[in-house]
Order: C-alpha cells, then structure tokens, then sequence
C-alpha cells in the first residue's frame, strides 16, 4: 500500500544541531509510521501492534509508544550518524517531545533536568557548547 507523510520542519529549529535536527526527524518519521500502520492494518491487527491505542489517542499515544518501544532505536540511530555522541546526549535528544508521557515522568528529577538542558543546547548552540556535547553544528 502506498502512504504519503510530509514532514514540514519549523525554520525557527532549523539553527539546531544536525544532531536535534536528525532526532526530530525521527520523531516525526516514527508518527508517520504509526499512521501507516493505522490506516493500512485491520483494526485487530493494529490493535495488538499498537495497544497503547486504546488507553491514550493521537500524538499522547504515539508519544507513549515512542518512550515505551523506540527510544533506545532513536538513541542508536542518532549515534550512528554521529558516533562521537555520547549515550546519555543521544539519549536526551531521543526523549525531546516525549516529556508528557508516564515513561517521563517515572524519571528522577536530575535525570529530567539534565535530558532538558541538553535538549535545550542542542536545539540553537554556540560552537563551544556543540563541542563539548559533540554535536555537529550546522553551517548557517
């Protein structure tokens, strides 16, 4: 079955690290893949595919998925396009946008504030703060 997804990238992110940038593509590549999978699987096979769906809904359950199922996939992928990333960075941009779900907040505190401010660096860093997250800073 064909399935067109268009993922349209905010330009106000786009003075990110190549290293956030590539994170939220996954993200919203992973969103598209669960609508995929929603809009060409019979209900009974999405359902137990995807069971999450029938405690939470739209992106709440899309975002429960991801933390749950995917975010060490993310993490991996992301330090395969980068393999100076460290585990803990690669894992932080793994969680942006997941900061609502149950996974999350089953965090410690630390844990969390550290994930945000490595969120928060990477999404517009000065050139020392990339080199000492090892992220790759885009050209402007």
């Amino acid at each position: 079955a064909n399935y067109m997804a268009l993922i349209e990238l905010n330009p106000k992110y786009l003075n990110g690290s190549k290293d956030y940038i590539a994170a939220t593509i996954i993200h919203e590549s992973i969103h598209a893949y669960i609508r995929y999978m929603r809009n060409t699987l019979d209900t009974n096979e999405f359902k137990n595919l995807f069971p999450i769906y029938w405690k939470y809904r739209g992106n709440e359950a899309d975002h429960h998925e991801m933390a749950e199922k995917y975010l060490n996939s993310m993490a991996n992928f992301l330090k395969t396009m980068n393999p100076r990333l460290s585990e803990s960075v690669a894992k932080a941009l793994a969680w942006g946008g997941l900061n609502k779900t149950e996974m999350w907040g089953a965090l410690g505190d630390s844990e969390k504030k550290q994930i945000l401010i490595i969120n928060n660096i990477s999404s517009n860093p000065t050139q020392n703060q990339a080199d000492s997250l090892n992220l790759k800073k885009c050209l402007n």
